[in-house]
């Protein structure tokens, strides 16, 4: 169970999912174990296989005694901080709230509902 992962560098893909899976049980590790052991329903850390997640990026990396960009490096950036995916700008939010409600937004960002 002591087994440290062997790391081959190839470039900058990302693991598979299969062989995180693979790793985790190596040393005695399933996501549903890892989920339970910190407070997360049963299926969550999993979510990390298959998108950003950078918590449990983290848990699975910890497991690992590796860090999360060795793991997945396409989603971190050169100074190891996850790589945001969606531009929470605010003229993205206010463009999305003026066009799917009755609500209006302001030049200084206040929003109010329409009459």
């Amino acid at each position: 169970m002591g087994r440290s992962p062997s790391i081959k560098k190839t470039g900058h893909s990302d693991w598979v999912s299969s062989r995180v899976v693979y790793e985790l049980r190596l040393v005695g590790w399933t996501l549903r174990k890892l989920s339970s052991a910190h407070g997360y329903a049963p299926d969550v850390v999993k979510k990390a296989l298959y998108g950003p997640y950078p918590n449990c990026e983290q848990i699975i990396a910890d497991k690992l005694s590796l860090k999360p960009w060795l793991i997945w490096p396409s989603r971190y950036d050169h100074n190891h901080q996850p790589i945001r995916r969606r531009d929470l700008s605010s003229s993205h939010v206010r463009s999305r709230v003026s066009k799917h409600s009755a609500l209006t937004v302001s030049d200084n960002g206040n929003v109010k509902r329409s009459a």
